[in-house]
């Protein structure tokens, strides 16, 4: 063998060695976890449940998994250091409340977590029937659950349906008939009129706050979940597409329910630019206009509310508005703000500490600040414009935005937006109307660092409530992004940081209505429940919030 051939070999089974070194002295850092799974009910254990772990370690994400004995323990080893969530999940059962349905595991090196102890409860079943006005079958419904878990069935020929796997709770129903093209009514000329059903909740209502609980037993089966659909006038919603360009190619009105997912509706636009949608469930509903334009680009109107009721609704204009660039500055009320858009001071150089940056502030430096970033959320849907990074001057540009009402905030965190300049426009608050659009304006932006806080502890009948969704609002419009979330903690406590000084609605939902309240914006169930709490500059709120199921005194 020459002897570079042999180096090389020489080299490999040193680079194993310590490969294999490291892995050991890696695997000595890992944790454990163990613990039993039982039937809530009966005490038995649970044999082949699969309990699992899902979160981060080192910036990576993790997952570990085992499944019970037949004793029901169930053991993971050689887990990273981090924090998990924990999930439990067996055909035919879910996990009991208070039994960790959100609890999380925080891991150190070398943690041994043994005893942990998992309830489950067998899941139940709603049993049904969807009927028409005269009491007639309804074929080819859909049947969905909202509450502590979202489940859809449809009904058969004879209009019955079955929801089943149910975790053990209250729910509300909400039946929606087969799909029709939305298009106005028939034309008929034997006297009669085509029916028109509308989302209707059990046992016959439009309105989600009428509208009766069904409760889900263990391994029980709710029957008799009679649901007859409300009828509703047929109501036209109509107007016209302003601004067209000429090389527009195709166009589309599309509304869409602004709480729950009931029934909009679509329209092609015509080369007039009229349109003319039917069939839109009642309530509030967003109206926009989405265009295709040559060379594949897009471009838009920006969304108009309306309030859908028993009578037309014409004349509705939607104007195309193109994306504009927004450029602007961030300027300063206080010089604490100031300081949090600074660079940080330098510390000592890598050649002090062998070329390596400093580890931690203690060693002599500061850590790096997160560069600032200005973002627009649009204050009635998810969407938005890109954030843009703010420079060490404020200066900042927005690119492409489109027409629309945003509301400002600075990430990360620490400020407030107090008030904005837009153009010869003064505006207090945070809330920036670029229904026109952006072409032509800068934005000055005032930012304070007098926020505010609010903590406290979420309580029930039986003490600190773990794990219960608390939600805070600051718009009664119910738009979803002026809604913030937190979940409380083992201690039962919650927190929001980062408050502008205003006026906020706080309330602790039951876990049937948890990811509702998220998934349907269905706030409006706690509006008697909600406690309003004012927020001034720099305030620090404390405030117990009990949890309490809607219509509990």
């Amino acid at each position: 063998m020459s002897r570079k051939a042999c180096g090389i070999l020489i080299a490999g089974v040193i680079a194993a060695a310590l490969c294999s070194g490291q892995q050991a002295a890696d695997a000595d850092k890992t944790a454990s976890f163990a613990g039993l799974v039982n039937n809530a009910l009966t005490g038995e254990p649970m044999v082949r449940a699969h309990v699992a772990l899902r979160g981060t370690a080192n910036g990576t994400q993790k997952q570990y998994g085992a499944t019970t004995t037949a004793e029901g323990k169930f053991s993971i080893t050689g887990i990273s250091p981090g924090r998990y969530q924990i999930s439990v999940d067996k055909v035919g059962f879910v996990m009991a409340p208070g039994s960790g349905s959100r609890a999380s595991l925080n891991l150190q090196e070398k943690d041994k977590k043994e005893g942990y102890q998992v309830k489950l409860l067998p899941t139940g079943a709603i049993v049904g029937r969807v009927m028409d006005a005269e009491g007639e079958p309804v074929e080819g419904a859909s049947v969905s659950t909202e509450g502590g878990m979202m489940a859809v069935a449809q009904t058969d020929e004879k209009g019955f349906f079955r929801i089943g796997g149910l975790a053990p709770g209250k729910y509300r129903l909400k039946a929606v008939g087969p799909g029709a093209m939305p298009v106005g009514p028939e034309h008929r000329t034997d006297g009669t009129e085509e029916a028109h059903y509308v989302r209707t909740y059990y046992p016959g209502v439009i309105s989600a706050k009428e509208a009766a609980m069904v409760e889900v037993r263990p391994n029980g089966e709710a029957s008799g979940a009679d649901i007859r659909l409300a009828r509703f006038p047929w109501v036209r919603v109509s107007g016209r597409v302003i601004g067209l360009p000429e090389n527009f190619e195709r166009a589309i009105v599309i509304a869409r329910t602004l709480n729950g997912f009931g029934n909009a509706g679509t329209s092609m636009v015509k080369p007039d630019g009229s349109f003319e949608i039917w069939r839109i469930d009642p309530g509030k509903a967003l109206l926009s206009a989405n265009l295709g334009v040559s060379g594949n680009r897009l471009e838009r109107t920006p969304e108009k509310e309306i309030e859908v009721g028993g009578a037309n609704l014409d004349g509705i204009e939607l104007r195309v508005v193109p994306d504009a660039d927004l450029a602007g500055r961030v300027e300063f009320e206080d010089e604490a703000a100031r300081q949090l858009f600074s660079p940080p001071a330098s510390g000592p150089s890598p050649a002090a500490n062998n070329g390596q940056p400093a580890r931690n502030q203690a060693a002599g430096g500061q850590q790096p600040r997160p560069r600032k970033q200005i973002l627009l959320q649009n204050v009635s849907t998810y969407s938005g414009a890109p954030p843009a990074p703010i420079d060490e001057t404020g200066v900042f540009l927005l690119k492409k935005v489109p027409a629309g009402k945003y509301r400002v905030t600075i990430q990360p965190g620490s400020v407030y937006v107090r008030s904005m300049q837009l153009g010869p426009q003064s505006i207090e608050g945070n809330v920036l109307d670029l229904s026109n659009g952006a072409t032509g304006t800068d934005l000055s932006v005032l930012v304070s660092s007098k926020v505010g806080s609010i903590t406290g502890v979420v309580v029930d009948a039986h003490g600190e409530a773990a794990g219960t969704r608390v939600v805070l609002a600051f718009d009664s419009a119910g738009n979803p992004n002026s809604r913030r979330y937190a979940t409380a903690g083992p201690d039962g406590t919650y927190q929001f940081n980062d408050l502008a000084p205003g006026t906020y609605k706080l309330v602790a939902v039951q876990d049937s209505d948890s990811d509702s309240v998220v998934q349907f914006a269905g706030l409006d169930l706690y509006e008697d429940l909600m406690e309003t709490v004012e927020i001034h500059p720099g305030d620090k709120v404390v405030k117990e919030l009990k949890r309490r199921a809607p219509g509990e005194p």
